[in-house]
């Protein structure tokens, strides 16, 4: 029967580049989640830091500027 073709090229191959672009998208948002993670990390630890009873501002803004 053969493929379909869709805009010069078939099917197959249309659904092989979506595919490979869902793929890179899926590769991105997991990068950007790790980075959004460390973050939250970073952010929840430093939080941690100041609520103790006399917090050592010098350390926590040390970090930050790191």
């Amino acid at each position: 029967m053969g493929s379909m073709r869709l805009e010069g090229i078939s099917v197959e191959e249309a659904m092989v580049t979506r595919t490979q672009l869902l793929e890179e998208e899926l590769s991105s948002v997991k990068e950007e989640l790790a980075l959004c993670q460390a973050d939250k990390e970073f952010v929840w630890s430093l939080w941690k830091r100041l609520q103790v009873t006399n917090p050592d501002l010098t350390q926590a803004f040390s970090l930050v500027v790191e």
